[in-house]
């Protein structure tokens, strides 16, 4: 059984004297925390702190460990970047996962001095999010240990159960499984001889027996000698294959993490088959991984890689030149003239940008939720597009409007509308209404859509009843003499409201300037849009909600940073 070290941890880089820690967190946060960096600093001065990421810095602890003759290991979680860990000056382990399990048996003293090392990445972005920000945990075992508990596909495509064991001498071993779920319980052993070493086990273990769509509780038991030598348990849950599952293409811990923040249920790695190095990652974020469906590898979607759909949703070519342009968020005005052009002009094309591109990946991950595909995550985080991080968190550690996007659109139901992909001059259009869903609806849903003006009046509503995910309805609607409407659309099942999705529509030819300004303001507990017109693209981090607010509306938060909220059109 994994224990919590109790420790107390310091940060230095052989310069800056250490810096103690009440816990470990990632090496910009602990600065700030620690008053060396300013917190929210303007852009100009943020980019004079870059030095901090091309120094070394190391994160120091010491702990003791009860006297044993057992192999004893340690776990460090929450790793971010390249890190090496030291134990009593030797090297243990050293990569760039998320989290780190290494024996240290041959290496333990009295005490045990642990160095977490981050050396400078020679390919950083500018402000990277590297360190270490999770807890070292410790656990002792007999002469041998299990590894890589977890499910792997079967020979028969079926989820099955894998572990492998580690001896540091070879001996006869005799593993014992269980298994419980809603179906049973079931038991089996498997006894055989091991060689010293890393030994994958049986991977068709309880094939066939793990329940779809709950949790199953596992168990492993391994003797070694005749003694019990080490044992684990876990919960896992395996998501109901009926239906499409909420899957990203994922490559590395960046994308798993992001994948995890924004709900999927499964990570999917681009190669037919994930290798263990991979399933082991996933599971760290509860994600259940695989390889590549056969019909899939071919095609992968490819998130914002299209240059029409760039240019589409990013028309002001400046916001594309540099990535620090991209990276601007609505407080920084001071640095739009340096950007090329006059700052209030900048403001609005960025700001409309971030509108646009969260729709757009609202819309292609709303998309693959309903043809069955997994949605690609690698592009949107790729730091050499300017399409790409400040999409969901930008410089300041904020989460964006697309961050909200996605994560509405991978809710377990949820209801929607599309428009056309230009709209007549006339104004007049055909809107079509989507329902999906993770599971097969048992009694129909209400999908209602509301249309409102520029001034917050309903103009037209309609509702369509759905059973099965896809296309419900459609309707046509004439935009009215403002040239701006706000389509909401939401999900109930008996009165009860399950999702609710805003979706502004401009005449061509029509812009920001047509909205006219709202005055949002928070009284401690909601932020309330205090204005006769509508709330635009409102992104509230602290309320975790991107939608608009209608005049007298709010959005309860209890918790608010003014400077996170984005709009629009919005004022404070």
């Amino acid at each position: 059984m994994l224990v919590k070290a109790l420790c107390e941890w310091s940060l230095t880089d052989g310069i800056y004297p250490p810096v103690r820690l009440d816990a470990p967190e990632y090496i910009e946060d602990a600065l700030t925390e620690a008053g060396v960096l300013a917190a929210f600093p303007p852009l100009e001065e943020r980019c004079k702190n870059e030095w901090i990421y091309r120094r070394t810095w190391r994160y120091l602890t010491q702990f003791t460990l009860p006297g044993t003759e057992k192999r004893v290991f340690i776990r460090l979680n929450r790793l971010q970047g390249r890190w090496r860990l030291l134990v009593n000056g030797a090297l243990a382990a050293e990569g760039s996962d998320s989290w780190c399990e290494a024996e240290i048996t041959a290496l333990l003293s009295v005490p045990n001095y642990v160095e977490v090392v981050f050396p400078p990445d020679e390919s950083f972005s500018l402000f990277p999010k590297a360190g270490f920000a999770g807890s070292l945990m410790w656990q002792e075992t007999g002469k041998g240990i299990i590894k890589d508990f977890r499910l792997a596909p079967s020979q028969t495509g079926e989820p099955g159960f894998m572990c492998a064991a580690d001896l540091s001498v070879p001996g006869q071993v005799r593993l014992s499984f269980g298994l419980q779920n809603s179906r049973g319980e079931w038991k089996q052993t498997l006894e055989i001889p091991l060689d010293a070493g890393h030994t994958p086990l049986l991977s068709d273990i309880f094939a066939g027996k793990l329940a779809r769509g709950e949790i199953n509780r596992l168990s492993a038991r391994l003797d070694l000698g005749g003694q019990l030598s080490d044992q684990r348990e876990a919960e896992i849950y395996i998501p109901n294959a009926a239906v499409p599952m909420r899957r990203a293409i994922c490559e590395g811990e960046a994308e798993l993490e992001l994948a995890r923040e924004l709900g999927a249920q499964a990570a999917y790695s681009r190669s037919i088959t994930a290798d263990a190095a991979f399933v082991r990652q996933a599971a760290g974020y509860g994600l259940y991984a695989s390889g590549a469906e056969d019909e899939l590898s071919a095609e992968l979607p490819l998130g914002m890689c299209n240059p029409d759909e760039t240019e589409r949703i990013c028309p002001d070519a400046r916001v594309l030149e540099e990535d620090w342009t991209w990276h601007l968020a609505e407080s920084d005005r001071a640095c739009y003239d340096a950007a090329g052009g006059s700052g209030e002009e900048l403001a609005e094309a960025i700001a409309l940008s971030r509108y646009n591109q969260a729709i757009a990946l609202e819309n292609m991950a709303l998309k693959a939720r309903l043809n069955g595909e997994p949605f690609t995550i690698k592009e949107l985080i790729n730091p050499e597009m300017s399409l790409s991080s400040a999409a969901l968190v930008d410089h300041d550690g904020l989460k964006r409007p697309a961050f909200f996007a996605l994560k509405d659109a991978w809710q377990a139901e949820y209801a929607f509308c599309s428009l056309p992909e230009s709209l007549p001059e006339d104004g007049i259009f055909t809107v079509r209404t989507f329902y999906v869903c993770d599971d097969p609806a048992d009694r129909p849903h209400a999908v209602s859509v509301c249309v409102y003006d520029l001034y917050g009046r309903e103009i037209f509503s309609t509702t369509f009843a759905a059973t099965v995910q896809g296309c419900v309805g459609s309707f046509a609607l004439e935009m009215p003499e403002g040239g701006v409407v706000l389509i909401r659309t939401s999900l109930s099942l008996q009165g009860s409201t399950l999702s609710a999705s805003d979706l502004i529509a401009f005449m061509p030819g029509r812009g920001i300037e047509d909205l006219g300004e709202a005055r949002l303001y928070y009284d401690g507990k909601a932020l309330i849009n205090d204005s006769d017109t509508l709330a635009a693209g409102v992104c509230a981090d602290g309320a975790g909600f991107f939608g608009c607010l209608l005049p007298g509306e709010s959005v309860p938060v209890c918790d608010l940073d003014i400077n996170s909220v984005e709009g629009l059109n919005i004022y404070f």
